[in-house]
């Protein structure tokens, strides 16, 4: 299983005069900026309808906070029955609630307000063996573009107002990105080029420093 974060971007706003705001965590059939695929190479990545479920929301306790932070908590799905109300329609996943009477809290509403948080983000799992396929298209500029199709989650964990909505590779997808280039390491059949080795230790160093671009 692999554990993800994903971020979208003009996708959060709030009702005037009041602590109520909603905004989109997921946006399906959105492309992402370019990624690295370790199986693939270079990829667009997209969400699919159909890859959240309303089983799955009942079933999970989904936290909403700032930039991922459990620890400045803003809501609580509680698997439907809390603060955070969580729903699905043709454009995506859909957040709403009411911000807490807490110095976080006014934080972000006053963020939303100025345009400083413009975005959300959300946080999940996959199963890449059986939830990710993959087509070729052509792209603007006439060359071949990948696109990695998230077509089934197993779970979502946050919902999150970023201040950065822009597919950032974050701590915790570094790690499963890692995962991935050891297993594709070891599967190269011996003897291994010198280039090779070369490129992966230099990618590894990369990660531990989490300064993937």
């Amino acid at each position: 299983m692999e554990k993800i974060i994903r971020s979208y971007q003009g996708e959060i706003r709030s009702t005037e005069d009041s602590r109520h705001i909603e905004g989109y965590p997921c946006v399906f059939g959105q492309r992402s900026v370019l990624m690295r695929d370790w199986d693939k190479g270079p990829v667009y990545e997209q969400v699919e309808p159909g890859a959240i479920t309303e089983a799955l929301l009942r079933e999970s306790d989904i936290i909403a906070n700032i930039n991922h932070d459990d620890d400045r908590m803003l809501a609580r799905s509680f698997n439907g029955d809390g603060s955070l109300s969580l729903s699905i329609d043709d454009h995506g996943l859909k957040a709403s609630f009411d911000l807490p009477a807490t110095p976080d809290g006014d934080t972000v509403l006053e963020g939303i307000r100025r345009k400083d948080f413009r975005g959300m983000s959300f946080g999940f799992w996959i199963d890449p063996a059986k939830d990710v396929t993959y087509t070729e298209e052509q792209g603007e500029d006439g060359k071949t573009v990948t696109i990695r199709h998230l077509n089934r989650l197993r779970g979502i964990f946050d919902v999150s107002v970023v201040t950065h909505p822009a597919y950032p590779t974050t701590e915790v997808e570094v790690r499963g990105i890692k995962q991935e280039l050891e297993a594709a390491f070891k599967k190269t059949p011996e003897p291994r080029s010198e280039e090779m080795k070369r490129d992966y230790d230099m990618i590894s160093r990369l990660l531990n420093k989490n300064i993937v671009r």
